[in-house]
């Protein structure tokens, strides 16, 4: 198992929702289809597209041009849900699943896919609750999300993975490596956020965690797209220095998650998992384990 890095690997994962509890940095970025085009100043029209827009399914939000012909759409009876999830890569290949953070969706890891894919069948899922999948109002835990992904896993017909997990997305494979050690064939952790029991949150994040200060702040970026926009910031280096094509989709894209009201609700659910989920999971582990 390894711990890699800290902050979101392409996409800035707390960007669009209210505030980070955590300093975090993007340091460079690279697009292999816009790298060489001149950086101007970004003019993206404001989407007329309203809240009651989204649906359930979270079918506003487009594919990632490069990987659409690669999305599909499984449904997992036992949890109720039905997920978007991008598959690539031969099939006999070693499978590689990656699992998003908070708030975000497969799209953070779209410029690893590509030539992950050449080495593995490389799975990455919108966890429930975000981006293109099912949106169920219901209680969003660590054992509902590992529960979810082992079900993807059986439809899908794959015994055991290597699984890939950026800040949430690193909790819950470490759940299931806990829980289910053998479903995982390698662990790799980026970001993990991962708590010992004994641990303290900061009080930023504890005041992040009262449903109305939370709330409140979500509001001020669903009222001003810019505003949702600059919340990325303090996950780049140079936002500002990124090709025009790359702000336009992060631009376009972080407002997609603030005007999704079942998003909103799953993303509040989910957050609590620093309060107490971290915590929780870890009397139902089925190995022994140290933080």
């Amino acid at each position: 198992m390894r711990q890699v890095g800290y902050g979101n690997p392409t996409a800035g994962e707390w960007g669009g929702y209210p505030w980070p509890p955590v300093a975090v940095r993007q340091v460079g970025y690279g697009n292999p289809t816009t790298a060489g085009e001149t950086v101007g100043r970004l003019s993206v029209a404001r989407s007329s597209r309203r809240k009651s827009d989204m649906d359930a399914h979270g079918q506003s939000m487009a594919a990632w041009p490069a990987l659409e012909s690669y999305s599909r759409r499984v449904a997992l009876p036992g949890c109720g849900v039905s997920l978007f999830a991008y598959d690539v890569g031969p099939a006999e290949a070693a499978p590689l699943v990656l699992i998003h953070g908070l708030g975000n969706e497969a799209d953070t890891w779209r410029y690893v896919i590509p030539p992950l894919a050449e080495r593995f069948r490389v799975v990455a899922p919108d966890l429930p609750g975000f981006g293109r999948s099912d949106k169920p109002r219901r209680a969003y835990t660590v054992p509902f999300f590992r529960d979810a992904l082992l079900e993807l896993l059986d439809v899908l017909g794959i015994r055991k993975a290597c699984l890939a997990g950026h800040s949430l997305g690193a909790i819950i494979a470490h759940f299931a490596v806990l829980t289910h050690p053998d479903r995982v064939e390698r662990l790799v952790l980026v970001a993990g956020g991962l708590l010992a029991p004994s641990q303290k949150l900061d009080a930023a994040t504890l005041l992040f965690l009262i449903p109305c200060v939370g709330e409140s702040l979500y509001r001020r970026f669903q009222r001003n797209p810019d505003a949702a926009y600059r919340s990325l910031e303090p996950y780049y280096s140079r936002l500002g220095d990124l090709p025009e094509a790359e702000r336009a989709f992060l631009y376009r894209r972080v407002n997609e998650r603030v005007r999704d009201e079942a998003q909103r609700r799953a993303f509040f659910s989910a957050f609590r998992v620093w309060r107490c989920g971290c915590r929780r999971s870890s009397e139902a582990c089925a190995v022994p384990w140290r933080v």
